[in-house]
Formats: C-alpha cells, structure tokens, sequence
C-alpha cells in the first residue's frame, strides 16, 4: 500500500515520473512504463536556465533545421543535417535534445528512443505511460518558452518574446501546407494573432474552446459560424499550441472528426468551400 514500493519498481526500468494525477501504482500496473523514455529525469529542469539563454539568444533562420544539445555539460547547437563530430549524439548520455525547424518546432526528442517525447497523434486519450510522458514534457517546453522573473535574467524577456513571434508567425504562414484542420476559439484565435504580429505583448494563454461546445463538454456546437465563432489551424499549429499554450481538457476538435450528419451538414460545407480557397490562393497569408 506505499507508493515508495511501486516507484523503487519504476525505478528498476529508468522511470522517474508520472503524471500527478496517477499513483505510482497505477503506472506500474498499467505495464505501460515500457513505452515510456527512461532517458526523461528531474535533472533536465537544472539546466533549463542556462539552455534558455543558449537558444534564444542565437540569430535563428525560419529555413534551417536546428538541434539544442540538453546534457547538463554540452552547450552544442547547431544543424541538424550536419554531422558535427564535436557533438557526441551517439554517446548514451547525450540524447534528449531540443529540434527546431519549420516541421519541428520545439520538440523535445529523444535520440536512443528515436521518438518525438509526448507526441501520440491527436488521441483524446492517453494510457497511463504516454500521459505520464506527455505532462513531463508539456512542463519542460511551458518553462522553456516562458519568462521567469524570479529565475530568468531581465534581457531574457526581449529575447523570448521576440524569437517566440518569429517562431509562430512562421508556423501560422505555413501550418495548412501540410495537414489536416483544426477548430479553435475565435476569441483566443484573435489573441493570439495580435501576440505574434506585435500588436499585444501578451500572450493568449490555455486554450479552453469552452464556448465551442454544448453542455455535455464535448459535443462541438453545429450552430456557430467559422470566422465568427472559431477559426481553422493546421495540424503543425495544433501540436505547437498543445505543448507551448496547453488545451484545457483536450477540447480540440479535428475537421476530420466532426459527424457526417445533417446537423453538421452547412459547417462541413463551409469549413470544405474555405479550404478550398485557401487552396486555391497559394500564397503566403499575412496578419492584418
């Protein structure tokens, strides 16, 4: 009945979290632990000032592919097709790195789980391990991301805020390219706009969507209007939002998944005639 007994038994695998909802118990019964990155620790918070400084500082192109070394003794970064012989990637202690290019941003990654951490497509639900993982690395990349006045240094700010916007700007230009749509509040949408275009020096925050569904929580309204009442993000945008600004509840609804009835009929058809513009257009969009 103690949980140290069930974590000394995760810690035999090289599993030092769980997600605080769950026991250790819980996550050692599930037999889910095996899928889990034994390479993710507490240790990886202790050098988060030091890493902060070493990324956002750096001049970064929207076009390149970049690697952030995480070991608490290597300062690489540099191209990730490059084969840097100074960098000891292959070496056990050196995995967990930090990707940043146009299809990967951000992204915590694992070199000896050849695995992006956390990331298990757009499944409302989690198992025990994957859910343990995924809240392991949405707090590392929130802490990365975000300016602590009580830890971080003052020049600091300029720096995040500035390459943060670079960052999301490019995303919001290129994020239908490649994928799938997504629906998400057009309050927060409009926030987060005036974020990345330099018009608020706030950023929008969790992202509830609560006004988008009925009073069951996860029935998506059929009735709101697209540009009224939600907008449209691809599916890379999705992915950056989740980790960097969090979902409230998971309440994030595909495109794909909306139901092929005759409530939802006018929506689909809406949300179908504005991709194909969109399509159609083939420009880069711009922020007004």
């Amino acid at each position: 009945m103690q949980e140290s007994f069930w974590f000394d038994l995760c810690r035999l695998h090289s599993i030092h979290y769980c997600h605080p909802e769950s026991s250790w118990k819980e996550l050692y019964q599930s037999n889910e632990f095996c899928k889990m990155c034994p390479h993710l620790n507490g240790s990886l918070f202790d050098v988060l000032f030091e890493k902060k400084k070493l990324l956002w500082a750096r001049s970064i192109t929207q076009t390149g592919n970049y690697v952030l070394c995480l070991h608490n003794s290597c300062d690489y970064f540099g191209e990730s097709d490059k084969d840097d012989m100074n960098h000891p990637r292959h070496q056990q202690q050196h995995v967990l790195a930090l990707k940043l290019s146009p299809l990967h941003i951000l992204e915590l990654w694992c070199n000896a789980c050849k695995k992006t951490i956390g990331f298990n497509g757009f499944a409302r639900q989690f198992n025990q391990g994957l859910k343990a993982e995924y809240y392991f690395m949405k707090s590392f990349i929130q802490d990365f991301v975000t300016y602590k006045p009580t830890e971080d240094d003052e020049s600091l700010q300029h720096c995040i805020n500035k390459k943060r916007r670079d960052i999301e700007y490019g995303l919001y230009r290129i994020q239908f390219r490649y994928s799938s749509m997504h629906i998400v509040d057009k309050d927060w949408h409009n926030s987060w706009l005036a974020f990345i275009s330099g018009k608020s020096d706030r950023c929008p925050g969790t992202l509830t969507n609560k006004n988008l569904f009925l009073s069951d929580g996860f029935t998506f309204d059929p009735t709101l209007v697209l540009g009224k009442e939600f907008e449209l993000i691809g599916s890379l945008t999705r992915w950056y939002i989740e980790r960097v600004y969090g979902v409230e509840n998971g309440r994030i609804v595909s495109t794909n998944d909306l139901p092929n009835n005759a409530d939802y009929c006018r929506l689909i058809h809406k949300i179908q005639v504005w991709q194909q513009m969109n399509q159609a257009a083939r420009h880069l969009v711009t922020i007004e």
